[in-house]
């Protein structure tokens, strides 16, 4: 399984060796079946080690999310402008090297619907995402580069619900993912949606 967040030496500092070991393994087994003890043996470390870096599992498992997005083209994109980027990013995230990506926030999603820790700590990181993109929608509609009407906070929730879908791809599309015609198709829908005519604004 292709890596998101590279190997690296024992030279480099224990935390990042754990981040990296513990997103292979998160990825492999899901977040129930990876335990701090099993993260520590890919490490080469005991079991209290890895808590002297990370005081939960929960705090690991983000720490490894946002670790991979930091990582990924992702924040390139987004970096540019979390308005300008989001059908290249939606595009991205069909793409067969994406597995990991999907599977960590499938993860992530998922453990904080069960796990109030995981969804505590998660919360100041989609909070964040969420605002900067209902931020950036609001000042595209300022500036009529988006249609006047348009409610910048449903636009960004189904931005966020639909990406968060995109997470799913292998169960819900499998044989789409990689398909570079429907990377495309994803791209154009999301510039259709955020270009809507004004007759065609649902989502006001």
């Amino acid at each position: 399984m292709t890596r998101i967040i590279e190997p690296v030496s024992r030279g480099v500092g224990t935390r990042h060796r754990i981040i990296a070991e513990a997103s292979q393994l998160i990825a492999e087994r899901g977040y129930r079946e990876t335990t701090m003890k099993a993260v520590g043996e890919r490490v080469g470390v005991t079991e209290p080690a890895v808590y002297r870096h990370f005081e939960s599992k929960a705090q690991l498992l983000v720490t490894v999310f946002t670790e991979a997005v930091a990582q990924s083209p992702l924040s390139r994109h987004d970096a540019r402008g979390a308005v300008e980027t989001l059908p290249e990013s939606a595009a991205l995230l069909t793409a067969a090297d994406f597995h990991m990506l999907r599977r960590l926030i499938g993860e992530m999603y998922s453990a904080a619907a069960i796990d109030p820790d995981v969804a505590a700590l998660a919360r100041n990181f989609v909070t964040g995402a969420a605002e900067r993109l209902k931020q950036g929608l609001a000042d595209s509609i300022a500036h009529g580069e988006l249609p006047a009407g348009m409610n910048p906070l449903y636009m960004q929730s189904f931005i966020h619900i639909f990406m968060a879908g995109l997470a799913h791809h292998e169960a819900l599309a499998g044989d789409l993912v990689g398909d570079p015609g429907w990377a495309l198709f994803v791209a154009n829908a999301v510039r259709h949606l955020l270009r809507m005519d004004e007759g065609d604004r649902s989502g006001e």
